[in-house]
Parts: structure tokens; sequence; C-alpha cells
């Protein structure tokens, strides 16, 4: 397994044993082109600071606006993901935040490699959730199969 550090990141700053880590974006139209940018080279930042490899780790990413949409399914190419973070266009819709942490649990429960350990979603957004069921359910059926969720707020409008 492979420790990693999500880097900046004081308040749960930690050390853990990382198969998968789903990072899911908010690409709804309250996050400005800046902040688009910004959220970017934050991914790149994340993806940049694992040990990618099929024995080691595995990242997705998924995108949210009115529903939400894999980006890249799980995958030890890093270079691959750079690819498509490189080439995502923002959705720029409402903010369906339960429809990204629904993408993202899809994702980590049809990926499960015997013997795994440690599954992280990485949720950034602006907190500002306009459609939609609310996503703390989601967000806790995550939380009760393990898996362990950080947010990072983008914009200047963080709720």
């Amino acid at each position: 397994m492979y420790s990693a550090r999500l880097p900046g990141h004081a308040e749960h700053q930690g050390t853990f044993n990382v198969t998968y880590s789903t990072l899911v974006l908010d690409g709804s139209a309250s996050i400005l082109d800046p902040d688009w940018q910004t959220d970017l080279s934050f991914t790149q930042t994340v993806v940049n600071s694992f040990n990618i490899s099929s024995d080691q780790v595995e990242i997705g990413i998924v995108q949210f606006s009115d529903g939400a949409e894999v980006v890249i399914g799980l995958s030890p190419d890093k270079a691959a993901i750079l690819a498509a973070v490189k080439n995502l266009r923002q959705d720029k819709g409402g903010t369906n935040t339960r429809a990204g942490f629904l993408k993202a649990k899809s994702i980590l429960d049809t990926s499960h490699r015997p013997g795994s350990a440690g599954q992280i979603v990485i949720i950034v957004t602006d907190g500002d959730q306009n459609q939609g069921l609310p996503a703390e359910s989601t967000a806790s059926a995550l939380k009760a199969e393990g898996v362990t969720i950080f947010g990072v707020g983008v914009g200047p409008d963080v709720k």
C-alpha cells in the first residue's frame, strides 16, 4: 500500500493507506471561470501527489452540475487522468451535490479490489446546492462504508 498525505490540508493532516480516490468537482454555474481554473489546478496537484499504479493508488474524477458524469473512472494511469483534467470543460448548470456523491459512490462500490484499504472522496465545491435532494444522506452512506470525505471550498462565497 502507498501512504499519501493530502497537501495543504492542516485540519485533517494525516497519513492514509489509499487504494481508491475519487475527486468530485462542482462544475455548476456558481463556480466562476477563474475558480474553475483553480479547481483544475488543485486537481492536478492532488493527482501528482499520489504514486498512481494498479497496485497502489487509482484515481477517478467526477463532475457534477445538474447531474453528474464520470470524467474518468478509477485509473492507474496518471497521464490519462491528467489529460482528462486538462480537457475537462465546465458544465455550468445548477448544483446537484448529491448527484456528485452518488456517482462517486457508484464508482467506489463497483471497483473494490480484494484486500484493498482506504477510500477517499475529495469534493471541491462552493457548497451552494440548488438542485436535487440534500447530499447529506449519500455522504453519510459513503462514511458508513468507511470512505473518508474531504471537502475543499472554492470561490469567494463558500458556504
